[in-house]
């Protein structure tokens, strides 16, 4: 299966494919088998489709989605337009914006 990369000015950044990467260095292979996509022009769009791709691949653990969640927020993109581009309900994006303004946010795994 190949990797996801997107091009950049430097050269490309990984989008999926982490551990192929990383076995594929063990292995010393010169180059792995990859699809380019469009770049995206915001972080925004960029954390995203990395939140829907993860989410997709395993499942993320309610702080990585928060902490996903809460980068957003912070980015001006709304609840209604996080939980509408996740598919994820709103009532859920709702409740982790506030677990991550609670001052007692990361206190406990």
């Amino acid at each position: 299966m190949p990797v996801i990369v997107e091009q950049t000015d430097d050269g490309y950044r990984l989008i999926d494919g982490q551990r192929r990467t990383l076995a594929a260095t063990d292995a010393k292979l010169d180059t792995i088998p990859a699809v380019v996509i469009d770049p995206l022009a915001d972080d925004a769009g960029r954390i995203i489709r990395q939140l829907v791709v993860n989410e997709h691949r395993e499942q993320l653990t309610d702080a990585d989605r928060t902490a996903a969640f809460q980068t957003l927020f912070d980015l001006n993109v709304s609840a209604d337009q996080i939980a509408r581009k996740t598919k994820t309900p709103k009532a859920r994006v709702e409740t982790a914006l506030k677990v991550a303004a609670s001052p007692h946010a990361g206190l406990s795994e």
